[in-house]
């Protein structure tokens, strides 16, 4: 029964999970973007 209680931890536990989560999107689609304007921008 007392599985079933959502303690403060785990909010927090579940929003710092998805800030990582949010900065591999950022930091991987980062260098994709720039290459797709490098090879845009030098290989028309």
């Amino acid at each position: 029964m007392s599985d079933d209680l959502v303690t403060r931890l785990d909010p927090e536990r579940a929003v710092s999970r998805i800030e990582g989560d949010l900065k591999l999107l950022k930091f991987g689609c980062g260098p994709l973007i720039l290459g797709l304007l490098i090879k845009l921008a030098f290989f028309p």
